[in-house]
């Protein structure tokens, strides 16, 4: 076990924007692959947070720390918890969107993203526009890595580790008691899954074998084609049956009773996590072969692979399964060895593993890079990245010291830019130098790209711009420039000020 110590970094986690019910059922794969992560990286010793849409509100449930950023990602709600928790390391499930934010973030010292999605761009960004933010992508299978290299050419910044079971939750259990004639799928009832293309097969396969079932698992009010389907194709077709959303525990249950798990995905999968852990409870499983889905599934030893994505095939590949029990018998033998290295357990040993070597990559490249010594040792450097708290008088003071050269040599600015073009205080003090310096348009520059890259709540760069453009006559950007800073920051001590420069363009003068 991991020893947690107060200089062990804090590992975040942020699910992707759809809800999470830590004690409940959630809706993909995606959610239960996060979740599943988070308890063994938690049992593992290490501090835990997840951040995620919690409908049912914050909570600490298996060692975990609930922190929720409501329906809308509203990340930002959550941003200064996170300054407050001292050294951690991010690790975001698909979605990059928390590193535009994490990556001004001093404290964060890893930033990695797991991407369970199918398509190589769901991240939200291009993939070399995510690998800028990030130290590296976990991908799920080499299929998803295959598909990520076809829109960037980045292979060092991804790395494979697969999914794994939890086997406390999907226990093994043999060919013995199976109902060989009981079909089951699992997973989101949409297009992509093939349920459609399942039913069609179902039809089929009800013609030759009486009694045949079918339980489908999974959300249904996602599809109302299907919904409204529903009551008809259950009728017309006896064993067929929607049971909705499931817990684990009864998911676990079925896969222990039924004779074989279908898995018709007919889009690009990355995984198929219920792939595993059917074979994890020794159901064999019937498969179409898209994405990584041959990675989970081991041909001819646990199941079959079909290469044909249609319900004639399905269909076919089927009857010949339920025709030869004693293939499904030993199939069903085959799962207890075939994937009993594949537990979460390995899955977080491995994740971690990678986290740490990055943690300590990181380190090192900091003890050389000039910014790490800066900050410690330069108060007036210090101030304008961590300025909540510092007064007008005091931080203007220290703009004056960075631009007179005191704090930092415009040498050093120029290695900093070098290592770290992304941090917006040092563009400011850039500005700041250019400014004293009286390369006015050069110092603009340098300040409104601080702005681009500022925190929401940074003026700093605002606040320059609006002294600069005054002085050249830039009147409407200096007043566009006045309402951000008063944006930002409502009670800003010289808000008078920057309301007549506003007039000056609007016409309306503060009274």
């Amino acid at each position: 076990m991991t020893i947690k110590s107060e200089n062990t970094p804090t590992l975040v986690i942020f699910f992707n924007d759809w809800e999470v019910f830590p004690q409940g059922i959630n809706a993909g794969g995606g959610e239960s692959a996060t979740l599943c992560l988070a308890k063994a990286l938690a049992a593992l010793g290490r501090r835990v947070i997840a951040c995620a849409n919690l409908p049912g509100g914050e909570c600490t449930f298996g060692g975990i720390e609930f922190w929720n950023f409501g329906p809308n990602y509203d990340i930002h709600l959550i941003e200064k918890r996170l300054r407050e928790i001292g050294p951690y390391c991010a690790i975001a499930a698909t979605l990059a969107h928390p590193f535009l934010l994490l990556r001004e973030h001093q404290h964060c010292l890893v930033r990695v993203i797991i991407n369970h999605s199918p398509s190589s761009t769901a991240s939200g960004l291009d993939p070399s526009t995510v690998f800028n933010m990030i130290d590296r992508m976990i991908c799920v299978s080499e299929a998803q890595r295959e598909s990520v290299l076809t829109c960037s050419s980045r292979p060092e910044m991804m790395t494979v580790i697969r999914n794994g079971f939890d086997p406390q939750v999907f226990p093994y259990s043999g060919p013995e008691g199976r109902n060989w004639r009981k079909l089951i799928f699992i997973g989101r009832i949409e297009a992509a899954k093939g349920v459609h293309v399942l039913v069609d097969a179902f039809q089929e396969l009800k013609r030759r074998f009486q009694d045949i079932e079918l339980a489908i698992y999974g959300n249904i009010s996602g599809w109302p084609d299907m919904m409204k389907l529903k009551p008809s194709l259950e009728k017309g077709l006896p064993g067929l049956k929607f049971m909705g959303k499931a817990s684990q525990a009864e998911l676990s249950l079925q896969l222990r009773r039924a004779g074989l798990l279908i898995f018709p995905s007919i889009a690009f999968e990355s995984a198929g996590l219920v792939v595993l852990d059917a074979q994890a409870s020794g159901c064999p499983v019937a498969a179409f072969d898209v994405g990584g889905v041959a990675e989970y599934l081991q041909d001819g030893v646990c199941g079959t692979l079909i290469r044909e994505h249609t319900a004639a095939a399905l269909a076919a590949a089927t009857i010949k399964l339920l025709t030869d029990t004693d293939r499904l018998r030993q199939y069903s033998i085959n799962c207890q060895s075939a994937v009993q290295h594949y537990t979460w357990r390995e899955t977080t040993n491995a994740v971690l593993r990678l986290v740490d070597e990055l943690t300590s990559n990181n380190a090192r490249k900091s003890s050389e890079d000039p910014t790490y010594t800066l900050l410690l040792t330069n108060k007036a450097l210090r101030h304008t990245v961590d300025f909540e708290g510092i007064v007008l008088e005091q931080l203007l003071d220290d703009h004056c010291a960075i631009g007179e050269g005191r704090a930092i040599a415009a040498q050093e600015i120029s290695r900093l830019l070098a290592y770290k073009p992304h941090l917006p205080e040092v563009h400011l003090w850039q500005g700041l130098q250019y400014e004293i310096q009286g390369a006015k348009q050069d110092a603009i520059a340098a300040f409104k790209r601080s702005c681009s890259l500022s925190k929401p709540n940074d003026w700093q760069p605002f606040f320059r711009l609006v002294m600069l453009q005054s002085e050249t006559g830039e009147y409407q950007s200096a007043a566009i420039n006045a309402a951000e800073v008063l944006k930002r920051v409502p009670n800003f001590p010289m808000r008078g000020s920057l309301e007549n420069i506003i007039a000056s363009v609007t016409g309306q003068f503060a009274q």
